[in-house]
């Protein structure tokens, strides 16, 4: 395997050697080349005895925040022709990878006013845009909030499961994004007539799920948190 390095990246290739009549080295060709439209990576060589050398590719080369377990990797056989190495074996493509969403997350500022009961109510908006180029399966939003800020109206229905009206941590759960989809909530929240809560500012979170709902981790994750000052 034969890797021309340019910072900590660089273009990879296998390439089959052979002894001619004469014992001298000679080139019998090249197996595979990494591509920018993948296989980015080469991982590993294996020559088996009927002739199929079997190369580990893997879709993404790590670095630039790319981890390598994130990578899809596979093995695919390549056999000499006569002319050249062509496949024989393994896949030739590889499935969209889930770490390539890129979700960013925004909302408005709560402003707070006194209702006909005493409390204090108010909305923001909440944008969740996927600017990547795999969906996300599922979504999660985690308000942290002070235990005297509750969710208050119809907004919170567009999630899954109800929010909590307790102390602490809200979540509301969203179904898929797609690249380019935006999610755009609209959702109150309340504080009860002999709270004191003054200005301050919550934190907002979201993030893509799996099927097993663990979060699939992304490169840019800085906008996956927004501030939400209330006042």
């Amino acid at each position: 395997m034969v890797q021309c390095v340019f910072g900590t990246h660089g273009w990879q290739q296998v390439v089959a050697f052979d002894r001619d009549s004469t014992g001298r080295v000679v080139t019998v060709g090249r197996v595979v080349l990494s591509a920018r439209e993948r296989p980015q990576w080469l991982i590993g060589v294996q020559v088996r005895g009927d002739g199929v050398v079997r190369v580990q590719v893997g879709d993404i080369y790590p670095g630039g925040g790319w981890a390598g377990e994130w990578s899809q990797r596979q093995w695919r056989g390549y056999r000499w022709d006569g002319g050249s190495f062509r496949q024989v074996s393994g896949p030739t493509t590889f499935p969209v990878n889930p770490h390539e969403v890129n979700l960013v997350v925004t909302a408005t500022d709560l402003v707070l006013g006194v209702a006909p009961d005493g409390s204090r109510a108010g909305g923001t908006t909440v944008r969740v845009r996927n600017v990547g180029s795999a969906p996300a399966r599922s979504v999660a939003l985690r308000f942290d909030l002070p235990a005297a800020l509750r969710p208050d109206g119809d907004g919170w229905k567009a999630c899954r499961t109800a929010p909590g009206t307790a102390g602490g941590p809200v979540r509301c759960d969203l179904g898929g994004l797609a690249p380019g989809a935006e999610f755009r909530l609209s959702l109150g929240l309340r504080v009860a007539p002999d709270d004191p809560l003054g200005a301050g500012t919550a934190e907002l979170t979201a993030q893509a799920l799996d099927a097993e709902n663990q979060v699939v981790a992304e490169v840019v994750e800085y906008d996956n948190v927004t501030p939400l000052p209330y006042r």
